[in-house]
């Protein structure tokens, strides 16, 4: 999802991004959040985040 190193503005839009993108896709965020956090220790390489976008 991005290595930030403290910039919290580009972390604060790209969480901004993903919820709204979330929204138009007609899921619930707070949901969809809860997934990525679950999955996201579970992605052994680049390709696969793809599959968890919404």
């Amino acid at each position: 999802m991005g290595d930030y190193k403290g910039n919290n503005t580009e972390a604060s839009c790209f969480y901004y991004s993903l919820i709204e993108t979330t929204k138009q896709n007609g899921l619930n965020p707070h949901l969809y959040l809860a997934y990525i956090f679950k999955q996201a220790p579970l992605i052994t390489n680049k390709t696969e985040w793809e599959y968890l976008l919404p």
